[in-house]
């Protein structure tokens, strides 16, 4: 199947308007003054799920660092067991594209 039909069928059955990649990179998460070190599960040009000890609250505004040290500014938007959502800002988000990509 062409991997434009596979973008296409992901995005309708995920739900999200941004198609998102699995990655499992190590980054940092910087809020509220304090150092996270997480993994970034999956991403997408607006947003990433990532896994984190710990726990913030919904709101918060936050700062991605990866390992490239590429930093992307955002905000969680939910949080729950040991997992969270982060929304980018709006220029940040567009960079995301172009990093990390295999």
């Amino acid at each position: 199947m062409p991997r434009w039909l596979d973008a296409i069928r992901e995005r309708l059955v995920d739900g999200r308007a941004a198609a998102r990649r699995t990655a499992g990179e190590r980054a940092w998460l910087i809020a509220n003054g304090r150092d996270f070190p997480v993994t970034v599960l999956d991403r997408s040009e607006s947003g990433a799920m990532l896994s984190i000890d710990g726990t913030l609250r919904e709101g918060t505004k936050v700062k991605l660092v990866l390992l490239d040290h590429s930093e992307l500014n955002g905000q969680v938007r939910w949080a729950r067991e040991g997992r969270m959502g982060l929304l980018f800002d709006g220029t940040d988000g567009a960079q995301l594209g172009t990093l990390g990509t295999p």
